[in-house]
């Protein structure tokens, strides 16, 4: 499809590779993008990848639900922009933002940096080891 839309140079695809490799790929990257499925269920879930992009740092193009736990993680960290999926007039506009935006040296500016500690993994392991402890009086 990349070929079809004369995109070769600007798209690169990438073999499976450890996590570590893999974070180093997408911190050299300009956006992460996240496809997320409207499905009721997937309203209160946040795929990992949109935590790994948070960490980075990479601002972040939402593609789906407009409410959930996911969308609403996006905009209250101001890490990016949410799209309805099949706004199609909407991604083109918010690529042609995220261009303009780099182009601008202002890219990612924007984001809350209080709002991406709270989901560090050492925050979240102390919270959870509390809830254990509370919950086997130990």
């Amino acid at each position: 499809m990349a070929a079809e839309l004369v995109l070769e140079g600007a798209v690169e695809f990438q073999p499976y590779l450890p996590h570590r490799e893999a974070v180093d790929v997408l911190a050299a990257s300009d956006v992460g993008l996240v496809v997320y499925a409207d499905l009721p269920a997937l309203r209160v879930s946040t795929p990992a990848k949109l935590y790994e992009y948070l960490a980075i740092g990479l601002p972040v193009l939402f593609v789906g639900p407009s409410e959930g736990a996911a969308p609403d993680l996006v905009r209250e960290a101001r890490a990016g922009l949410v799209v309805r999926y099949a706004d199609q007039s909407g991604i083109a506009a918010a690529l042609a933002g995220f261009a303009r935006q780099k182009s601008e040296g202002v890219l990612g500016s924007d984001l809350r940096r209080a709002v991406v500690a709270r989901f560090d993994r050492r925050l979240q392991a102390e919270a959870l080891a509390r809830v254990l402890e509370e919950a086997t009086g130990a």
